[in-house]
This record gives C-alpha cells, structure tokens and sequence, in this order.
C-alpha cells in the first residue's frame, strides 16, 4: 500500500515550493472542495494516497482499532483488549495502518505506543459508519416484516408446504 512520492515525475512534485504535506493535513472543516486542501500537490499523488487511506481502513479489525485509538494512545495488547482480537492479528493490521500512515507508533521504554495519525482518520470512519448507517437503516425499512410475510408461518419466505398444487405420482 505504498503511495507514490510527492517527487515522482508521473505525479509532478509536493508543493510549488518543494516542500511536502501529508493529504491529512485537511484546511478546515468548512465546506471547501477537496482540491482547495490540496495546495499544490499534484492530484493523482493525492488521490493515489487517499485511495491508499481508504483501503487500509477497508476492514471491520481495521476499524475497530481506529475507535479505540481515537480515545488515545494505546500498546498492541491495550489494542487486542480493547478490539477482542488475538495479539498477532492486531499487529498485522497495525502494520496496514502504519503503511497507509493512518496510525504512527513510537517507543516508550519496553512498549510501542500507536495513536492516530491525525484527527481526520477518527472523522473519516465516522463518516463512513454513518453512511452505511444510512444505508443499512433504508434496506431495513424496506424489507418485509414477519407480519407482513404472515406471522403464522414461521418458514417465511418459504411457499407453505399444506397448501402445495404440484401433481404427485406422474409418470
């Protein structure tokens, strides 16, 4: 999930000045475009690292692990505790994260401490929870309830096996 360097010559290079600026450094939470945040980074290198934040976050672990450091920094078995996921697993999507600089680490004595990468990430999970939300309540809302499917049956969906018309013994 490595994203292309700011310098690569298909992606033009960072900024008009030479420096560099990570795409989570969003301008505000007004109602700006996202090329407006953008300040001179080329947009297939924007792009291409967005895309790269969005499939790191692509997994329900993956997220889990974001809510949990969004409450603060956290070691990999504070982690597990906290996801109910096995030690080696929390790890390796921690990996992911780290290569898509979602979360950073740092080392404190004996333990590696991870925390977000910026606040964005929190909000950007938050976003998409509420859009599946959305999504999940309009598909409920629309599926039939037992009452509508008849509320003695309790095969619903299934064609009641008592009132069946198929011819029986033909040869």
């Amino acid at each position: 999930m490595s994203s292309p360097s700011p310098r690569d010559p298909e992606r033009g290079v960072g900024r008009a000045d030479g420096s560099s600026r990570s795409t989570g450094e969003a301008a505000s939470d007004g109602e700006e475009s996202p090329q407006s945040t953008w300040q001179g980074l080329a947009p297939g290198f924007v792009r291409a690292a967005a895309a790269d934040r969005l499939k790191a976050l692509a997994h329900p672990d993956r997220l889990r692990i974001v809510e949990a450091l969004a409450g603060g920094p956290r070691t990999v078995s504070q982690l597990a505790a906290a996801v109910g996921r096995p030690l080696n697993m929390v790890s390796r999507n921690l990996r992911v994260l780290r290569d898509a600089r979602v979360v950073q680490c740092s080392k404190r004595g004996n333990s590696v401490l991870y925390v977000l990468g910026d606040r964005d990430v929190a909000r950007l999970a938050a976003v998409a929870y509420r859009g599946a939300g959305g999504q999940l309540r309009k598909v409920v809302s629309l599926a039939p309830t037992v009452a509508e499917l008849g509320a003695g049956d309790t095969r619903a969906g299934e064609p009641d096996s008592s009132q069946d018309q198929g011819v029986e013994g033909v040869d």
